[in-house]
């Protein structure tokens, strides 16, 4: 008795059996070959007889066949896979979205660039400085006031270690400016 299957489920029995092949690839092999294999309406649902599709599928040349039907022996890593032509439609849609939501960020003011960040860091490092300076000096007077200090050598004590201190920060500072510059650089990884 001949069995009568939609294409998906054709698709997935076949795909069971070794032979890979998707819904679509399958809908389409049956309208190329359509003078060949037997179909019928049910409804909004087009229906093949199973065995003769997968007989045909196994004696078409074009598809390796001709011979014995031999399931494939191993399911194929996602790394050989070959990407459909709507794989890489769905890919292209996702960049283009990505881009649009991004350009929408930078309109709105939510983003930051690298170089905005390093002249926010380079200025921040320029008002610390001022602003210790200015510290240094009250402090120096303070200290001679209080401990009996030469204003003169506690202001070049302080100043050198508010140096060192600054060298140290910033040193720091640009380096982790330097690392973002470098991630940001480097093409990202696809996520999935």
């Amino acid at each position: 008795m001949t069995e009568w299957v939609s294409i998906t489920a054709a698709a997935e029995r076949l795909t069971a059996a070794g032979d890979r092949v998707s819904r679509s690839t399958l809908s389409r092999y049956i309208a190329q070959h359509a003078e060949a294999l037997s179909q019928r309406m049910a409804g909004r649902e087009r229906l093949v007889q199973f065995d003769e599709v997968q007989r045909h599928r196994r004696e078409n040349v074009n598809l390796g066949g001709g011979g014995a039907f031999e399931p494939s022996p191993r399911p194929v890593p996602a790394t050989e896979a070959r990407y459909t032509q709507a794989d890489a439609s769905a890919r292209e849609r996702i960049a283009k979205a990505g881009l649009s939501e991004l350009e929408l960020a930078r309109q709105l003011r939510l983003t930051t660039t690298v170089t905005e960040v390093e002249q926010a860091a380079l200025d921040a490092v320029t008002l610390m400085t001022t602003s210790l300076d200015q510290a240094v000096d009250v402090a120096a007077e303070r200290a001679a006031l209080k401990y009996g200090w030469d204003p003169k050598k506690a202001r070049l004590a302080f100043k050198d270690f508010v140096q060192a201190g600054l060298a140290i920060f910033n040193s720091e500072l640009m380096g982790a400016v330097d690392r973002m510059k470098v991630s940001m650089a480097e093409p990202q990884e696809e996520q999935s």
